[in-house]
């Protein structure tokens, strides 16, 4: 009987430490799996960053002044780098678009980069980006815009806030936007996109000034003022979430509807900022938004 336990006992152990080592033997197999995975994931993002870093080094701007250090965005309009002008070792911003490069909708524009390089030449002197150099790649690829680089977007620093501005600091985000585009139309160009990711803050000395960015689907009010006053566009130009109500409508823009844009961003910022929600209790709505935002258009005519 004493035999027969201790045989049972043998088998039991040795059926224990079967189980333990084929455990053992899967968690490694798993656990190198992971790491042929990882390294295969490593090595496929080394060999991106080295095409891409070989595809950057390719793209010579300004005759090999500037080099593009890595992106930082990219969308319909083109892709946006980081870089740096060799000449004076800063860094700057590089907008790059495919010269030729098909528009996906009818309100969207060919040449963006063009023609924002166009306007940026005739943009004031102070409080604006800087534009370094525009022109057309060595190959004729693409197109390029270089400025300053700025630092983050007002809707960047909305959502680090927690989407919930102090009075002082909206007070201050309003005064300055209200006065870049007092220049901007003093100098005849309307903006067409005015949203809180199209306002940036500057970097270093100049981090409290606000900069007014993104001119792709600006204009001019020499381009409109000889056509008719309400005329069908044909689609929506520029984010419809900030749109005034004439844009909404697809009709021609003017100086009031960058005014109501604006108008509706900062009541937008107002209605969540700490001390209104206090008093009020509740965030307005959307409508009401809008409304108070036509409070903005006295402050330009037609």
């Amino acid at each position: 009987m004493a035999a027969s336990i201790s045989e049972n006992e043998e088998t039991q152990e040795t059926q224990q430490n079967q189980e333990t080592r084929d455990y053992q033997e899967n968690q490694e197999n798993q656990e190198n799996q992971e790491t042929q995975q990882t390294q295969q994931t490593q090595q496929t993002q080394q060999t991106q960053q080295t095409q891409q870093s070989q595809e950057n080094q390719e793209i010579t701007i300004a005759d090999g002044r500037f080099r593009i250090d890595y992106m930082i965005a990219s969308g319909g309009y083109g892709r946006v780098y980081v870089g740096t002008d060799k000449k004076t070792n800063k860094q700057v911003a590089i907008k790059l678009e495919e010269v030729g490069q098909e528009v996906s909708s009818p309100c969207r524009r060919l040449e963006t980069v063009k023609l924002e390089g166009r306007l940026y030449r005739k943009l004031p002197p102070h409080s604006y980006p800087k534009l370094h150099w525009t022109g057309t790649t060595r190959g004729g690829l693409y197109d390029a815009l270089v400025t300053d680089l700025l630092g983050p977007s007002l809707g960047n620093l909305w959502e680090y806030c927690r989407y919930s501005f102090t009075l002082d600091t909206l007070c201050n985000v309003a005064i300055q936007a209200l006065k870049r585009l007092q220049g901007l139309h003093k100098k005849g160009i309307i903006h067409n996109d005015i949203k809180p990711t199209n306002f940036a803050m500057g970097s270093g000395k100049n981090g409290n000034t606000l900069y007014l960015i993104d001119y792709g689907l600006s204009t001019t009010f020499e381009e409109i003022k000889h056509k008719e006053e309400v005329k069908e566009t044909g689609g929506l130009l520029g984010t419809a979430y900030y749109a005034p109500l004439e844009a909404l409508r697809g009709r021609t823009r003017s100086y009031r509807d960058d005014l109501e844009s604006l108008g509706l961003q900062v009541l937008l910022f107002e209605s969540t900022s700490p001390q209104i929600l206090q008093r009020n209790g509740s965030a307005p709505s959307f409508q009401w938004l809008t409304n108070e935002a036509l409070g903005f258009l006295p402050l330009a005519g037609r």
